[in-house]
């Protein structure tokens, strides 16, 4: 073939590090008898707003995935009317300027025409069907025990992504498809990069105007000074990688970019070394990403500077806050024997409200309905989970059930809590600026520092150090109403963890808590999923039982469900002796939370509206729950009048 990315000379077999030998094979000898997939150069509306076009089965019983249809407008785009997109590959041959594994020259005969719109996907036309294969090539495919479990856009219509399953292995692999350029296009890429990399740095940007506008616009400053006719296909795809490679954060910029992934990893450089992903419905699989030994340094350079760090020789170990919240870590090669590194933990653009943790069955409506009344009374709480077991996502839930116009303080290492108060300080740490200087401030003189603005509610985002004392401390002094996580798979484990040093919490002082939330990653039908395992009460002090908490909730894991103990609730009055919160207004709250899970009302804005207003107002807000529509308008001037 004329591509030499589907060139069939020899050359060094590429591995996925951790995968089986037969379904790494099976993976290479697919990727490189892929055929093109035809550029949806145009998108409407539509798929702006949501990414989506439409859900499918296959018609076999056990497989689960998206199909992303291409918009009306594209339906039948010739191939010799573009270029195509191709997964993302690792391929050592590509020239140095080259946008990096996507922009091998191609020839148009090569190139196929994949109409999606409503065509029916069946067993058998699966890879021909959603990958652009060939029939003759998706047989060889589906003979090799390969599925597509899931396939959607992330940034349309350039870069959308297949989620591939080897179902003997029951292993996954995250494969990024990207448009291919022409060699035209290519060569005019090349040179618009090195003059606008260079010519950035000494342009204002316009009002408004975002530096990937910047880009665009001095890219069509220079064509039109070049005199180049591109067709807009040809130019939207120019673009599309100018803006990627120069402003935006190269080849990892579409994990970024996708909201179901949670953490990006890259442990090294080369072919042994794939990006790995945490995907939130498929955990941790690798990536069809491979980086470049002398292109990883200068991304790790690229990402210190957004975050407004430094990272060399000097400072080889950094931690720094994206753009956006999401947390990174640094490590040159200096201190990382496999290379130089780097992790991301993302940032959602909007939080997770209740309604998603209904939907995701982590939670029932009475049992947030529940907590909602103990955040609501000024009672303290403390989530406890192992890794990736949703602790921050069930903080920032706790935190939307705060009252309206309350004093809210936040302490966190990095900006991860998303709180809907107006009244609220946020503060994060600040590391040394630099050897020989007594600058840095930590969680603990932060938290010291909140309880002395005497906050209604302190929210910590997580506990793992000495500063643990100085909350527990402030705490029993105080009796602010306080919430933090801790990493612990169990209650007990987490207070030995808080006893232990370097935290050194005496035990009485855990009693200054008035409630657990305990949560935990679960895998069912081979999804990972995330249950809340347990709440409890923490009795008060003086009682019989002093020290050892009451269950209030437990997880029936054979059910998958959550059963209620309120009869074990200090805070309940669920035997009508008109002491602490009646139980009928814990059923009157999951009646809200359930209407809007019924009206798939799931966004922080509207959530966080409905939520306030109930504060503010309930039987209003009850009267519009009954009738099964919200006023949002009506909702938000109940709120504005209790200014």
């Amino acid at each position: 073939m004329p591509r030499r990315w589907f060139s069939d000379s020899p050359r060094r077999p590429v591995r996925f590090h951790g995968l089986s030998r037969l379904m790494s094979d099976r993976i290479m000898y697919i990727s490189s008898r892929l055929p093109l997939l035809s550029d949806y150069p145009y998108i409407n509306d539509q798929t702006k707003t949501t990414g989506v076009f439409s859900k499918r089965r296959l018609k076999r019983g056990s497989t689960r995935m998206t199909d992303t249809d291409p918009p009306k407008g594209s339906e039948g785009l010739a191939a010799d009317h573009g270029t195509a997109a191709r997964p993302e590959q690792p391929d050592e041959e590509h020239r140095e300027s080259a946008p990096e594994s996507d922009s091998d020259p191609g020839s148009d005969s090569e190139q196929v025409t994949v109409p999606l719109q409503e065509r029916d996907v069946t067993e058998r036309g699966v890879f021909s069907t959603l990958m652009g294969e060939r029939r003759s090539v998706a047989e060889i495919v589906r003979g090799s025990e390969f599925e597509i479990e899931r396939r959607y856009w992330i940034q349309p219509p350039h870069v959308y992504v297949a989620i591939l399953q080897h179902t003997e292995a029951a292993e996954y692999l995250y494969y990024v498809v990207t448009p291919s350029l022409r060699e035209d296009e290519e060569q005019l890429y090349q040179k618009l990069y090195s003059e606008l990399r260079k010519l950035l740095f000494r342009i204002e940007p316009e009002e408004d105007e975002t530096p990937a506008d910047v880009v665009e616009r001095q890219a069509q400053r220079k064509l039109q000074k070049l005199g180049v006719d591109l067709s807009p296909a040809s130019q939207d795809r120019v673009l599309y990688y100018l803006k990627r490679n120069i402003v935006r954060y190269d080849r990892l910029d579409p994990l970024l970019s996708d909201p179901e992934l949670e953490k990006v990893s890259v442990n090294g450089a080369g072919s042994d070394n794939p990006v790995f992903v945490q995907h939130q419905d498929f955990g941790n699989m690798e990536t069809s990403i491979v980086l470049k030994e002398d292109r990883l340094p200068n991304l790790i350079r690229k990402i210190a500077q957004r975050a407004g760090e430094d990272v060399s020789r000097a400072n080889p170990v950094q931690r720094a806050s994206l753009p956006g919240g999401s947390d990174v870590h640094l490590f040159l090669e200096d201190v990382s024997p496999s290379g130089n590194a780097l992790t991301i933990q993302k940032q959602r653009d909007e939080p997770f409200t209740p309604v998603h943790l209904i939907d995701e069955e982590t939670f029932a409506p009475r049992q947030l309905a529940y907590l909602w009344t103990l955040v609501e009374s000024g009672h303290s709480g403390l989530v406890v989970g192992g890794l990736s077991a949703g602790k921050t996502t069930v903080l920032n839930v706790l935190g939307m059930f705060v009252t309206p116009r309350s004093r809210v303080v936040t302490v966190e290492e990095s900006p991860e809590l998303q709180l809907p108060q107006d009244n609220q300080i946020e503060t994060t740490t600040r590391r040394s600026f630099g050897s020989g200087t007594d600058d840095e401030v930590g969680q603990g003189e932060l938290i010291d520092a909140a309880l002395g603005n005497k906050p209604e509610y302190l929210f910590v985002g997580e506990v793992s150090g000495s500063e643990a004392q100085n909350l527990f401390r402030g705490m029993s002094v105080t009796g602010n109403a306080v919430f933090t996580s801790i990493t612990a798979e169990t209650l007990e484990g987490a207070a030995a963890k808080l006893e232990r040093e370097p935290m050194g919490v005496p035990n009485p002082r855990l009693q200054e808590l008035d409630f657990a939330v305990i949560q935990r990653e679960e895998e069912r039908d081979g999804e990972r999923v995330r249950r809340n395992v347990r709440v409890c009460e923490f009795p008060e002090a003086g009682q019989s039982s002093e020290g050892e908490p009451r269950p209030t909730w437990e997880w029936d894991r054979q059910a998958d469900q959550m059963a209620p103990m309120l009869d074990k609730s200090q805070f309940v009055d669920t035997a009508g002796a008109g002491e602490g919160i009646p139980v009928e207004e814990i059923d009157r709250r999951a009646r809200v939370l359930e209407q809007l899970q019924a009206r798939s009302i799931t966004g922080f804005e509207p959530v966080t509206t409905v939520l306030r207003a109930y504060m503010v107002a309930p039987e209003k807000v009850m009267k519009q729950t009954r009738a099964g529509e919200y006023d949002f308008d009506e909702l938000e001037s109940l709120v504005g009048e209790d200014r």
